[in-house]
């Protein structure tokens, strides 16, 4: 387990543990009261992580991820190819916000500014409303490295990260 993250692991280890395991996991770093509210999204997140990864049995995963020094945590980190990507989920949320691509280009110029693992890496902030339309997003890539935020609903994760990776 990462000292940054509630939860770390490789992908392949990920899809084979048990989601109260991860939960589990991510309970004990948990520095809060745990409420039902943040147990059914982190259980959400999971099951579709799993569901969304299974192709893509190469890479990390951190759930939970904290940025150093901006005292913020990223839902899921998923490393695959070279490439973080960051996933900030909104459980049940039904449209593609700013106020979400802001959150989630936050995070990724956090990490490229002040996370040295992160400074030489392609980095793609993806706002995931979980119960939006399918989306087809624009891919553009800035000359840092970080990529414009785009949004996919939660069935579109996996072949967002497989089209980005190739």
């Amino acid at each position: 387990m990462s000292a940054r993250s509630y939860y770390s692991a490789t992908i392949k280890e990920f899809l084979s543990t048990y989601e109260n395991t991860i939960i589990g996991e991510m309970a004990l770093q948990h520095p809060f009261d745990l409420n039902d509210v943040t147990k059914a999204s982190w259980l959400s997140e999971i099951r579709i992580l799993k569901r969304e990864l299974k192709d893509i049995p190469d890479g990390h995963i951190s759930l939970e991820f904290k940025i150093p020094r901006m005292g913020k945590r990223v839902d899921s980190v998923v490393a695959n190819d070279g490439i973080l990507f960051l996933l900030e989920f909104k459980d049940g949320d039904t449209e593609y916000r700013n106020s979400t691509f802001k959150q989630v280009m936050d995070y990724a110029l956090d990490l490229k500014n002040f996370h040295k693992g992160s400074r030489d890496k392609l980095i793609v902030p993806i706002a995931v409303p979980t119960q939006a339309p399918a989306n087809s997003p624009t891919i553009q890539k800035y000359k840092d490295g970080v990529f414009r935020p785009f949004g996919v609903n939660q069935t579109q994760i996996g072949s967002a990260i497989r089209a980005i990776s190739e």
